[in-house]
């Protein structure tokens, strides 16, 4: 804290005014570029957006079903 009080911390410089773009024209150049590129991102893109949707919905419930057919020792070793 002391050394916040002896070190002079300089203003920044007042912000450039921002043009206001919509959320659809900020994300274009971004999905060109993956899209149009090479395939080979694209499909990267679906196979690990469709991978996490599929833990996402598989991750909650298995604990549950291995809790419930097996002890929680089971689930310990599972788990590590």
């Amino acid at each position: 804290m002391a050394t916040l009080l002896i070190v002079r911390i300089p203003k920044p410089p007042p912000p450039k005014k921002v043009q206001k773009r919509r959320a659809r024209s900020a994300v274009m150049p971004s999905w060109l570029e993956i899209h149009c590129g090479s395939p080979r991102p694209a499909g990267l893109l679906v196979y690990f957006a469709s991978l996490y949707f599929i833990i996402g919905m598989v991750d909650p419930v298995l604990q549950p079903m291995i809790l419930d057919t097996a002890g929680p020792e089971v689930m310990g070793r599972v788990l590590s």
